[in-house]
């Protein structure tokens, strides 16, 4: 039987990942958790692959800092219009390139 201990667990530098239920297309990721890193947290997502150069399977991972927001505890939180950096280039006349949206990160990892 184990004891229990009046002292609080420390969970920095740790976290968990478990298998994505739900994935409907090969772009999700197949496990899904969060971790704390030197006590900020991040999602993390790992996908399940195959190298043929060194013949053995292997988990590519991504995190994604955690921004929590009133209402909305452990969500991702995107950056109010207001707070979002004009794009200098294009001021200027110059090529603009828009930020990324969540949706147009590419999740193939190239490692």
């Amino acid at each position: 039987m184990a004891t229990q201990s009046n002292e609080q667990f420390d969970d920095t530098n740790r976290g968990s990942m478990f298998r994505n239920k739900r994935k409907t297309t090969d772009r999700h990721p197949d496990y899904t958790g969060s971790i704390n890193v030197e006590g900020v947290e991040y999602w993390v997502s790992a996908w399940s692959k195959f190298s043929p150069k060194l013949g053995e399977n292997f988990l590519s991972c991504a995190l994604t800092r955690k921004e929590i927001t009133a209402g909305a505890p452990d969500m991702l939180a995107p950056t109010p219009v207001s707070e979002r950096k004009e794009n200098t280039t294009a001021q200027a006349g110059g090529a603009s390139s828009d930020k990324l949206k969540f949706d147009d990160i590419d999740d193939d990892i190239p490692f």
